[in-house]
């Protein structure tokens, strides 16, 4: 099993303790994207933009992997640390926010008619 460099090994009823749960938390995960391919497929989902307010984080990590393969460094660095909130402060502003705190024009206009 992959580890990170440094950490301890992990053996024995360990081992067998962890390899298990990761084979049902993957094999949850196949079922949920199994049935999610199902239903983007019956016509009731119109394909479009990520919404800034909802998946922000998948967003970002699209960016991210178009940086690596472009060799570009166009994403701001994460949070200095882990005692922070993830979002709203420093480099990571609300993504659904201008620079004054307003919400976009999007958003502004998705409140207006909910």
């Amino acid at each position: 099993m992959a580890a990170p460099p440094g950490s301890e090994d992990v053996t024995g009823e360990d081992f067998a303790v962890t390899h298990d749960f990761w084979i049902h938390v993957n094999d949850e995960d196949v079922g949920i994207v199994e049935r999610n391919q199902r239903g983007l497929g019956t016509g009731g989902y119109t394909p479009g933009r990520l919404s800034p307010r909802f998946e922000e984080p998948l967003h970002r990590f699209h960016n991210m992997l178009a940086d690596r393969m472009t060799g570009l460094s166009r994403i701001p660095d994460g949070d200095p640390s882990d005692d922070l909130p993830l979002y709203g402060t420093g480099v990571n502003p609300l993504p659904w926010r201008d620079t004054h705190g307003r919400p976009t024009r999007e958003v502004a206009a998705h409140e207006r008619h909910a």
